[in-house]
């Protein structure tokens, strides 16, 4: 247990740093590209903190564990929101200055069209191969209108100024590195955590919607965590937005083209999400009272969620 134990908290080291670098690096590129940093948090943040959802969850679908991939990619959508989701709700009463800022109507409408179109299989309990990529089609068309807005935005924005080469890169190059990281840290801390559940007997299904799906939020969380230090809560947000449309119609279509997905077991998780979210959006559209007992009740819920995994067992 001593060698998994500080593998993962190696792992967390290795996050937090890469958190600080991706969140900064995402700011200098949000203000460089004239962007809003909740656009930058459903670019950079949102689909760049997905890829250990990604990279997890293919392997596994490629080595024929569908339940490990499923649970993962569901897993981490509650946790996105929930848990990453109550937290920026809770942080948003403490402050009001920082307002849980929202990115655009077409983010928040996707997030939510893709949550619900991912419930929708919980009827059949699976995702056959077509249906994959037939989710790939939304995907593409959420692509295409999100560039069309960023380049919109930058053009209300540019305001005879030229964009700094210098200040492009300087961004980038942070932002990747933190990515880089936070891919690391991540894989430590999955790594690390996996061995101790597989020692104590934890069924594969369960391991994918616990440890792999907190454990490859981590970066999410970690990154709201920086920038609510930092004041960029709207960054956050879109964070979330961003990562649960690339989990939804990218990621988990994939994984259902290599391999049909089987999720009965699932069920309970693809209804949930779709809730966890609508309370998310009600905490932080609510007053500033309100927000206190909206993210308190999102971070209960997740914890009660963790206590339905383990009677699952």
């Amino acid at each position: 247990m001593l060698i998994p134990s500080l593998q993962l908290l190696f792992g967390l080291l290795v996050l937090v740093v890469g958190g600080e670098a991706t969140v900064k690096g995402s700011l200098i590129l949000a203000k460089q590209l004239r962007l809003s940093p909740a656009l930058a948090g459903v670019a950079i943040v949102g689909f760049g903190t997905s890829a250990p959802e990604l990279f997890l969850s293919l392997q596994a679908a490629w080595k024929g564990s569908g339940g490990l991939a499923a649970g993962n990619i569901l897993g981490s959508n509650i946790a996105n929101v929930w848990l990453i989701g109550g937290i920026i709700v809770l942080f948003s009463h403490l402050n009001n200055k920082q307002q849980a800022k929202q990115p655009s109507t077409l983010h928040a409408v996707a997030a939510g069209s893709a949550l619900l179109t991912l419930a929708a299989f919980a009827y059949n309990a699976s995702i056959p191969s077509t249906w994959g990529a037939a989710l790939l089609v939304p995907f593409i068309l959420y692509t295409y209108l999100a560039l069309k807005e960023a380049t919109q935005e930058q053009t209300r924005q540019q305001h005879g100024k030229k964009l700094s080469r210098n200040g492009i890169k300087h961004g980038t190059l942070l932002a990747l590195v933190g990515l880089v990281l936070m891919l690391l840290g991540s894989e430590e801390v999955v790594a690390g955590g996996q061995a101790i559940a597989e020692r104590l007997g934890v069924p594969e299904t369960l391991i994918g919607l616990s440890i792999l799906a907190l454990g490859t939020s981590l970066p999410e969380v970690v990154a709201t965590l920086v920038a609510i230090r930092r004041k960029a809560l709207a960054l956050a947000t879109g964070g979330i937005f961003g990562s649960t449309i690339f989990n939804s119609w990218l990621i988990l279509p994939l994984c259902a083209i290599l391999l049909p997905l089987n999720v009965r077991e699932n069920i309970p998780d693809l209804l949930l999400a779709p809730v966890a979210f609508a309370l998310f959006l009600v905490g932080s559209k609510s007053h500033r009272r309100a927000r206190l007992a909206l993210g308190c009740a999102c971070v209960l819920c997740y914890i009660l969620y963790w206590g339905f995994l383990v009677a699952r067992i």
